[in-house]
């Protein structure tokens, strides 16, 4: 008994890493590949379809401005635009747990043949009650430059 506290102390301390069983990490790339797809069309059906009720959108800025808003007006947004543009992430890292699953990668953004800016990708997605991944943060940061050329094609 004099160990329990001990055992109780390491476990505590020890780092916690939950790397994405392959079918979940490849449900999550899947459902990023279908928001940057949706997002380059303006298809505001498909783009609702990614995102869990209430979910939001964090852009993080230069200078540690901080933009918060809801997804729902972001796709309203993009749909009646007809599209904003081409976005791309390579090596994508995905861990999970249980329902919650995290993306975290290298974007880079572009309208048309010309170059907008790059950053990284963090999202926060949830299984839904239906077994779905759905997003519920996209957080991503913006950098207008200094970026380097994509790995991806």
């Amino acid at each position: 008994m004099r160990l329990l506290p001990l055992v109780v102390l390491v476990l505590a301390a020890a780092p916690i890493h939950a790397q994405a069983s392959p079918s979940d990490s490849a449900a999550v790339v899947a459902v990023t590949q279908r928001l940057f797809d949706a997002m380059a069309v303006g298809d505001s059906t498909a783009l609702r379809d990614v995102f869990y009720p209430s979910a939001q959108i964090i852009a993080v800025g230069p200078g540690g401005n901080v933009d918060v808003g809801a997804a729902e007006e972001w796709v309203a947004a993009v749909g009646r635009s007809g599209g904003i543009g081409r976005e791309r992430v390579w090596t994508p890292r995905v861990e999970a747990d249980g329902d919650l699953a995290t993306l975290w990668a290298r974007y880079d953004f572009h309208i048309g043949d010309r170059f907008s800016h790059c950053g990284t990708d963090a999202f926060q997605f949830v299984r839904d009650a239906a077994g779905r991944w759905r997003l519920l943060v996209v957080t991503f940061s913006l950098e207008m430059d200094g970026c380097e050329p994509a790995a991806a094609p």
